[in-house]
């Protein structure tokens, strides 16, 4: 979600059409993460840099989608400057309450796989909440 929200920011595009044209079923996982200004450049130039919070911007577009689309497993990347647990914890949340907002429980109850927390290896600062199957 925040590649595309970067790309349309760089290049000039609603990403609102982009994702309309995705086939719902062919859209397994949805991955959110932070983006920040270019250190020369500034904010004419996104870098997608899973060392930030999920920005506004990505947060609404992810709600919009899984309100089109359905809910689907969501992972949460942060490959640098982990905040401390209990904010990345408030950032699993946050997507669990929009989740639950588009239908979660009633899916969970059909058995498709959820939010949880889960451990990355990407680095000594890696860090992924993310999508895991439920228990059978």
């Amino acid at each position: 979600m925040n590649n595309v929200c970067v790309s349309a920011h760089n290049l000039g595009f609603d990403p609102w059409p982009l994702l309309c044209a995705f086939d719902p079923d062919a859209v397994l996982e949805i991955h959110l993460a932070g983006h920040q200004a270019d250190p020369l450049i500034g904010e004419a130039l996104w870098v997608d840099a899973h060392a930030t919070p999920v920005s506004e911007g990505v947060w609404r577009l992810y709600q919009r989608l899984i309100e089109r689309i359905g809910p689907r497993p969501t992972l949460i990347e942060r490959d640098g400057d982990v905040p401390a647990f209990d904010e990345l914890l408030q950032e699993r949340e946050r997507a669990q309450r929009g989740l639950q907002a588009a239908g979660w429980q009633a899916a969970q109850a059909a058995g498709l796989p959820g939010m949880a927390l889960a451990g990355a290896a990407r680095g000594r600062q890696a860090f992924r909440l993310g999508a895991t199957h439920a228990a059978a």
